[in-house]
């Protein structure tokens, strides 16, 4: 049975690191909040992992803007959905050209 999508993330916090040295050394860098989100269907890409994916817009204490792609996955004996690893962000404008250069190639 396909699982219903998470649970909304509008107005939950959002923290951003980098790393900064040689070794990989984590320091908190931005701080934000989830705005606004959308939803895909989810989809299963085996027998045994759900996959869902998510735009989200995030507002930053500086009171900039960006977007954030990300995807949830979860493996059909779990209960609950887990964050993906990796998660592009950018300006509104970035991702737009992006996604519009994208949907140009037409690819199938």
């Amino acid at each position: 049975m396909k699982p219903t999508q998470p649970v909304s993330k509008v107005g939950n916090k959002v923290e951003f690191s980098s790393v900064s040295g040689t070794l990989p050394k984590f320091t908190r860098s931005r701080v934000g909040t989830i705005i606004d989100e959308v939803w895909t269907d989810a989809y299963q890409n085996n027998d045994f992992i759900w996959y869902i994916y998510t735009s989200q817009l995030v507002r930053w204490t500086d009171g900039t803007r960006s977007i954030r792609m990300t995807y949830y996955y979860k493996p059909a004996y779990s209960k609950r959905w887990t964050f993906g690893r990796f998660s592009p962000e950018d300006t509104p404008s970035i991702i737009q050209e992006l996604i519009r250069k994208t949907l140009e190639k037409k690819w199938k």
